[in-house]
């Protein structure tokens, strides 16, 4: 059985379409005034790529951003660093990296 190649085009177009049509819909749905604030938005969209929309609906995270209480959401956006009950380096990098867009 031969796998069929996508080029990397296609492959750019369909994440692009599955982050606009499932992840930031999803965002927006649960935090519509993340519009007033693109960086965040690009931000949060990354998170829920990563952790789903609706572990993002169900966080402490959605309501602070919701508050605009950037200080605590960070804080929040920080506690999302596990993954098999570990702290992983690779985790804690992109919540840095995701923090920095949610200063106002």
């Amino acid at each position: 059985m031969q796998d069929n190649s996508i080029s990397e085009a296609t492959a750019l177009e369909w994440l692009s379409s599955t982050l606009e049509t499932t992840y930031l819909i999803g965002v927006l749905k649960a935090s519509p005034n993340l519009l007033r604030y693109p960086q965040a938005l690009g931000a949060i969209t990354d998170f829920a790529y990563n952790l789903g929309t609706a572990r993002y609906r169900a966080s402490t995270l959605q309501r602070k951003i919701n508050e605009e209480n950037w200080p605590e959401a960070i804080t929040e956006l920080h506690k999302w660093r596990r993954g098999g009950g570990k702290v992983l380096q690779g985790l804690v990098r992109r919540r840095a990296a995701e923090a920095k867009f949610l200063r106002s």
